[in-house]
C-alpha cells in the first residue's frame, strides 16, 4: 500500500496549519531569544566593567560566614530578613590594575559569545523560514545548518580562549587562581556542548543527503 494511502510504515504528516503555527512560534521565540542575548550581553558588560576596574569571581578556600538574607515580601509588606549561615567558595573582587590585553580579551570574549549565539539563532530562523515556505530540503537550508554548526564550534572555542587569556591576566594581577577549569561542572558543560555540535553536524549530513535524493527523484520524474 502506498505511503500516501496510510501505510503503517510511513510517518504521520502534520497538517499545513500545524506546521505553519509551529514555524511562526519558532520565529517569534527566535526574536525573543535574540533580544535576550543582547540584553544579557549588555548586563554582563555592565557587571564586569566598573569604574574601579574589572569585576571577577575568584575561587577561594571555603569559609563559614553569617550574613543577613534578603527580605521576603508578603501581603503585609517586607518581613524582617533573618541571618543565615553557610560556606562561601567564590568571592567577587574588583581588579584595579588588569593589563590592557586581558581587559580587551574579556570584552572580546563577551562579544564573541554574543555574536555566536545571535548567528546560531539567525541560522535556525532561516531554517524555520524554509519550513514555513514549504522548501526545507534546499541548499540554502543545508548551508544555514552547516553555518550554525561551524559558527557554534568556532565561536565557543574563541570565546573560551579569550576568557582564558583574561583569566590569566587576573591571576597575574591578584596572584591567585582566577578559574576552576578542572572542576567537574566545567567538564560536564564541555561534553554537553560538544555533543550538541556533533549532533548538529550529523543533522547537516542527513539534510544534505535528503537534498540530493530529492533532486535525483525530480530527475527521474
Amino acid at each position: 500500500m502506498p505511503a500516501s494511502q496510510g501505510s503503517p510504515l510511513a510517518p504521520r504528516e502534520f497538517s499545513p496549519r500545524r506546521v505553519r503555527a509551529d514555524a511562526i512560534a519558532v520565529l517569534a521565540l527566535g526574536l525573543v531569544a535574540a533580544a535576550s542575548v543582547v540584553a544579557l550581553s549588555i548586563a554582563e558588560y555592565l557587571r564586569r566593567f566598573v569604574p574601579g576596574g574589572v569585576t571577577w569571581s575568584v575561587p577561594v578556600q571555603p569559609m563559614e560566614i553569617t550574613a543577613t538574607g534578603l527580605a521576603v515580601y508578603d501581603r503585609d509588606g517586607a518581613a524582617t530578613p533573618a541571618a543565615v549561615a553557610g560556606a562561601v567558595g567564590r568571592l567577587d573582587v574588583v581588579v584595579p590594575d588588569l593589563n590592557p590585553a586581558s581587559t580587551v580579551c574579556l570584552a572580546l570574549a563577551i562579544a564573541v559569545a554574543s555574536l555566536t549565539a545571535l548567528t546560531v539563532i539567525a541560522c535556525i530562523s532561516r531554517l524555520t523560514w524554509s519550513v514555513l515556505r514549504g522548501r526545507f530540503f534546499t541548499r540554502a537550508a543545508s548551508r544555514a545548518l552547516s553555518l550554525a554548526t561551524w559558527v557554534g564550534a568556532g565561536g565557543a572555542l574563541g570565546a573560551f580562549a579569550l576568557w582564558h587569556f583574561a583569566a590569566n591576566g587576573v591571576s597575574a594581577a591578584l596572584q591567585v587562581r582566577a578559574a576552576e577549569t578542572g572542576a567537574p561542572a566545567w567538564w560536564g558543560w564541555y561534553w554537553i556542548i560538544l555533543f550538541a555540535l556533533t549532533a548538529s553536524g550529523l543533522l547537516d549530513i542527513a539534510l544534505r543527503r535528503a537534498v540530493r535524493l530529492e533532486r535525483e527523484t525530480e530527475g527521474l520524474v
